[in-house]
């Protein structure tokens, strides 16, 4: 499933391409714009599973793996995600500058460059996290900046997105994967365990642990 949730707008990407591809010209541009597009669907997938598996949902961690094996799926995926978003930005920065010789900014392509330099910083202290000696909360906090990513990548999606645009199965998926990510973050914001109760059994967690310590060493 996982697999062939990113094909449905790969299929009209690859819908398009065929009617370029049978047209009489096909500028050599194309081979890098259809490229970026592609890593663009894919990239957004790919953060989309990551926000599923590294949000810990119960349901999530029965049904699919163990959590320990889930958050090494998190961080790969975060990783190749951030790649394919990157590579996705220089293409189409690419493009522009052969196209029209000039990088060309709107609304849309300004949110595109905020969400990816956002990307890359969450990319960048995962995987340089002991290199960079991150403490760790500067690393969470960092880390936290993929959910503010979402969003807006989803928007800059919506508002240049040519496979969205003619495709209503790829405005649906996305609209879905949007969907779905929204009630993670009110499961995150508004779950049990920011209930008091979860909140007293967390504090007295570490003082059981330290009293056990101390009786051990005793």
């Amino acid at each position: 499933m996982a697999v062939l949730l990113p094909l449905i707008p790969l299929v009209e990407l690859a819908s398009q391409l065929g009617a370029d591809l049978a047209g009489d010209e096909f500028p050599a541009i194309l081979a890098a714009y259809y490229p970026a597009r592609a890593f663009a669907l894919i990239g957004f997938a790919l953060m989309f599973y990551q926000f599923v598996i590294g949000a810990r949902l119960p349901i999530v961690e029965k049904v699919i793996d163990k959590r320990a094996n889930l958050l090494k799926s998190h961080r790969t995926l975060g990783k190749w995600g951030g790649v394919l978003m990157l590579l996705h930005g220089v293409l189409l920065l690419i493009y522009d500058l052969y196209e029209a010789g000039q990088i060309l900014f709107n609304f849309g392509k300004l949110l595109g460059v905020i969400g990816l330099f956002l990307i890359l910083a969450a990319v960048i202290a995962a995987w340089w996290f002991k290199p960079l000696q991150f403490k760790y909360d500067t690393w969470k906090k960092i880390h936290l900046l993929a959910y503010i990513v979402f969003p807006i990548i989803f928007v800059h999606a919506f508002l240049l997105g040519g496979t969205l645009s003619q495709s209503i199965p790829t405005r649906v998926m996305f609209s879905a994967m949007f969907a779905v990510y929204l009630a993670i973050v009110g499961f995150k914001l508004f779950g049990p365990s920011h209930k008091p109760g979860a909140r007293k059994k967390k504090a007295a967690a570490p003082a059981e642990k330290a009293a056990s310590t101390a009786q051990s060493g005793s």
